[in-house]
């Protein structure tokens, strides 16, 4: 969705607009990360490992109650102190509406993430499809109508976002009314909360390295180069779309079926498709981001393309620890909190450099090497506790094959012909390399349809 408003929000905002809207959604996933002590990611460790029905129960319904107490005291604490919040998100800036409707949203979101994670925890894909989709027209006829009609701007784009989301709440609380009970066991919460407040510094730390590019571009540039690396950001989004079946179906797979002698092979397997889409993804949104950059958005956002590379390659490459699951099946939270933090610092040192010296591609090449670092690690410290077997040298010559022809495409210039045709041969290089590496055969790619559907 993200993506898709793209055109619209480029035409009713001005890159200040929405560098102030990345922020206040930056200041959401840092809430989220925090607030509930990370009880959501507490929940699927036990809540799939059990056996018994009642006690699923209970561990989810001891889990919702105590998201829903902690949103709340945010929400109250939120409103009390909004100017200095907003001062802190938006570099002096005091409350403006769209600040207050940010809370609001964000406490509706907080909820409504619960009960979708729910939906991924008993594998109703299903339903969790149908009420993401609803959000997404919802949001997208409300966004157009608020903004184009109404003539709303920023706050019509947060009010269509909060009524979307508000909806797919409560079409969660009906579809899940059977899943929870009014249950709330301090045993069971003691025992999640053991497993999962480690993990709320390393939620921190996920958070700096990946949004601490958005704060430091404030501080050291502007508010415009924040619109700008924002608009990167949801070209980059684009990735997720395509890879979100993958995303969302690995972890729950794995946690409950980890004992399974096949599964290993299984991970490494679906690893396999995962890097071959990715690399796909990676050059084909970063050789034609300029002309969807002409056709999706105004002038003022075209310098944008500059970091989409940077930022693709950072998404993707975020997403790799779920096929190095060890230190989560081993339960080892405080690792999971040391490679993040090293990570998150990291990140904030090669922003100091890279900021000043590079503008905000400066940010999207620190996320970049930031990630790289952070996947070496899970691998390093997952294996002990969940071997997989990757033969990473057949990963090696499509990678170095990417690198030569995002570099290539910088030094391309003539007619947007020949820069299409060219560019539609660096695609065909790229997946000729794919195969010829073996990462998957032909054949198993003719499979992927059915692979997916399954997920």
């Amino acid at each position: 969705l993200s993506f898709l408003l793209v055109p619209l929000y480029t035409r009713v905002l001005t890159p200040s607009d929405y560098g102030y809207f990345d922020l206040v959604m930056a200041f959401s996933n840092l809430v989220h990360l925090t607030v509930a002590l990370e009880i959501t990611q507490a929940v699927p460790r036990f809540f799939g490992m059990e056996i018994n029905p009642e006690k699923k129960i209970a561990y989810s319904s001891t889990g919702l109650f105590f998201n829903i107490f902690c949103y709340f005291i945010f929400f109250i604490f939120s409103f009390l102190f909004q100017d200095d919040l907003s001062c802190l998100v938006v570099k002096g800036d005091v409350a403006r509406p769209e600040f207050q409707l940010g809370i609001i949203l964000i406490f509706i979101t907080g909820l409504l993430a619960f009960f979708q994670n729910q939906f991924r925890w008993e594998l109703k894909s299903k339903q969790y499809t149908g009420v993401s989709l609803t959000i997404s027209i919802l949001t997208a006829a409300l966004s157009f109508f608020l903004t184009i009609y109404l003539k709303l701007g920023l706050k019509g784009i947060i009010l269509s976002i909060l009524a979307g989301n508000a909806v797919g709440l409560i079409l969660s609380a009906y579809l899940l009314r059977n899943s929870f009970k009014m249950i709330f066991d301090v045993s069971l919460l003691k025992e999640m909360l053991r497993y999962s407040i480690p993990l709320v510094p390393s939620g921190i730390s996920v958070f700096v390295s990946l949004y601490i590019d958005r704060i430091m571009i404030n501080e050291f540039l502007s508010l415009d180069d924040v619109g700008l690396y924002g608009i990167a950001a949801r070209f980059a989004s684009l990735t997720s779309l395509i890879l979100v079946g993958f995303e969302m179906s690995i972890s729950p797979l794995v946690f409950n079926n980890f004992n399974v002698p096949e599964t290993k092979d299984n991970v490494v397997n679906i690893f396999k498709h995962f890097f071959f889409i990715s690399i796909l993804l990676l050059v084909v949104v970063s050789l034609y981001s300029e002309e969807a950059l002409h056709i999706m958005t105004s002038p003022n956002f075209f310098d944008a393309k500059l970091a989409i590379p940077f930022l693709v390659a950072s998404m993707l490459l975020s997403k790799f620890y779920l096929f190095t699951p060890g230190v989560f099946i081993g339960k080892k939270t405080k690792v999971v909190l040391g490679i993040n933090v090293f990570t998150a610092l990291i990140n904030i040192a090669l922003n100091f450099v890279f900021i000043p010296w590079l503008g905000f591609v400066g940010a999207g090449v620190a996320t970049l090497t930031s990630q790289i670092f952070a996947f070496s690690q899970y691998y390093r410290y997952g294996q002990p506790h969940y071997k997989l077997h990757f033969e990473w040298n057949q990963f090696i010559p499509p990678v170095l094959v990417v690198i030569a022809v995002l570099i290539a495409n910088t030094y391309l210039n003539a007619s947007v012909i020949v820069e299409i045709l060219v560019k539609t041969i660096f695609v065909a290089i790229t997946i000729g390399v794919l195969f010829y590496s073996k990462i998957i055969s032909i054949s198993e790619f003719m499979k992927l349809k059915d692979l997916l559907s399954k997920k």
